[in-house]
């Protein structure tokens, strides 16, 4: 069988009841971190939506539901994009903070294969003592640190453990988050991820070429305008000349309240 895991690792076999207060110490750890990444993302939608309407308040896009707040609303769609990529495991980063590891135990060693989009996770995995890098690949070079012999084996190990199945049917699966808890804006948690003004600023910039100069915006592909509106003299140009009127629409500090309502 061929295998590319390129995120796979090994430890010490424990017992049981020290292997489940591992677990649920990783845990406490990951929850933070898939907390900020929802947070950050609901806060950045919530905002931009806030700042679209003080910038541009006569736009002719609806919103989804007019009696939703602007967090709600951004939340609503954050979950709703995430059921859909438990559903359909297509990607986006931007709010798939699930993570699963499969365990196998065999002999001397508990390997595990990790899945996520967040490498947050993966580095506080691999700062864990006792935890060793035992990936292997068979689509380029083995690293130049490990012998044949060595890599040989584990190419051995990892057939012998996943045989000829799925990875998910192999061993013991350990998933974070599950269904439905994400975590929820509410006022104390959310503020400190709230966009800086100066790149809200740039965000509504950004919108007011697209709006007020569609023929030079049109004049590029998706993959070079936004480059172009950044480091193009005509573009920089355009954004100096809007900046002043642009920022005099904008509230720079923003309250709970403000996108709340």
């Amino acid at each position: 069988m061929s295998v590319k895991l390129y995120d796979a690792w090994r430890m010490p076999v424990m017992p049981m009841a020290k292997f489940q207060k591992w677990l649920n110490e990783l845990r406490t750890t990951f929850h933070p971190i898939a907390d900020k990444i929802i947070l950050t993302e609901c806060a950045y939608r919530a905002i931009r939506a806030y700042d679209l309407d003080c910038v541009f308040p006569n736009r002719k896009e609806v919103k989804e539901n007019k009696m939703r707040s602007y967090l709600v609303s951004a939340w609503s769609k954050i979950l709703t994009e995430y059921k859909e990529v438990k559903k359909t495991s297509h990607r986006n980063p931007a709010v798939d903070v699930e993570c699963e590891i499969i365990f196998h135990f065999r002999g001397r060693f508990i390997y595990m294969v990790m899945f996520t989009e967040v490498h947050a996770y993966k580095d506080h995995l691999v700062s864990l003592p006792n935890i060793e890098d035992y990936g292997y690949w068979d689509n380029t070079d083995k690293p130049d640190y490990i012998t044949q012999r060595a890599w040989n084996h584990r190419k051995k190990l990892w057939d012998d453990v996943f045989g000829y199945g799925q990875y998910l049917q192999a061993g013991l699966t350990w998933t974070l988050i599950g269904d439905y808890n994400l975590a929820i804006p509410n006022k104390g948690n959310v503020e400190e991820y709230f966009t800086p003004f100066n790149k809200r600023l740039s965000n509504m910039l950004d919108e007011a070429v697209i709006k007020y100069y569609p023929g030079e915006w049109g004049k590029h592909s998706i993959y070079t305008a936004y480059n172009w509106m950044k480091t193009d003299p005509a573009a920089k140009k355009i954004r100096e000349e809007i900046k002043p009127k642009i920022e005099a629409m904008m509230k720079k500090e923003l309250t709970f309240d403000d996108v709340n309502k």
